[in-house]
This record gives C-alpha cells, sequence and structure tokens, in this order.
C-alpha cells in the first residue's frame, strides 16, 4: 500500500515542479506577480527548486513502481527506500509551504500553490505512516 501513496506523492511532486517552471507551465503556472517590481528575482531559485522536485519525483515514482512490482515493498531496502523518498518530498515541501503562507497572510495571493504543497506534505506523512501504523 505505501508503494501506491509514493506513486501519487512522486506524481504530484513532478506536477509541483512543472508549475513552477515558466517555459514548462505555460499560462497555467504559478504566477509570482505578487512581488510586482521584484517579479524574476525568484526565477534562478525557484527554477532550481522545480528541477530537483521534478527529480525527486521521478525517483518517487522508480521506487514505487519497482516495489509494487515485488510485493509491496516488504523488505527492508525497501522499506528503507520509500521512507527516505518520502522524506525528501517531506523536506522539499516545508519551505515553499511556510513561504507560500506568508504571501497568503500578508498579499491574501497564494492559496492554492500552498494548497499544493501542503497535499504533497500530506501524502508524503501518509507514506511513511504505512510502515508505523
Amino acid at each position: 500500500m505505501a508503494a501506491k501513496w509514493l506513486l501519487l506523492t512522486g506524481g504530484i511532486s513532478i506536477l509541483a515542479g512543472i508549475l513552477y517552471i515558466p517555459g514548462l507551465s505555460g499560462s497555467w503556472g504559478i504566477s509570482f506577480a505578487f512581488m510586482q517590481d521584484e517579479i524574476g528575482s525568484e526565477r534562478p531559485l525557484v527554477t532550481y527548486w522545480a528541477q530537483v522536485s521534478i527529480a525527486v519525483g521521478m525517483i518517487a515514482l522508480l521506487f514505487s513502481l519497482l516495489f509494487w512490482r515485488r510485493g509491496q515493498g516488504q523488505g527492508s531496502f525497501a522499506k528503507f527506500s520509500i521512507i527516505a523518498v518520502a522524506c525528501g518530498v517531506f523536506s522539499l515541501q516545508t519551505i515553499p509551504l511556510i513561504a507560500w503562507l506568508f504571501v497568503v497572510i500578508l498579499a491574501m495571493d497564494g492559496f492554492l500553490p500552498a494548497l499544493l504543497h501542503f497535499a504533497l506534505l500530506v501524502f508524503a506523512l501518509r507514506t511513511i505512516k504505512e510502515f508505523y501504523i
């Protein structure tokens, strides 16, 4: 069951990364219009984060498909791998979530990006929970 949650987490992590890359997301990507005159200054860091999110999402998809095929990942290496990738996704989402929550509080904008990162945190925690309860 954990492999299914990791599959979902990986897919959404890839989607989140794509939404942050301006060339890939087109007009439906995440907007930084609230930054007004400073728009563009965030681009290198955000693009780097997006690439890392896509890479971790692909690793999550790879592990989930690999262990799903082999019997739901019951071995110790499988459990460690799934937990490590889920923790990676979790740690990747905390900083953007906190940043978007500040935007929501201060500018009343950015609710959907904050919701996306919160959902990824929940899915990553749900993946980890499969091994402890």
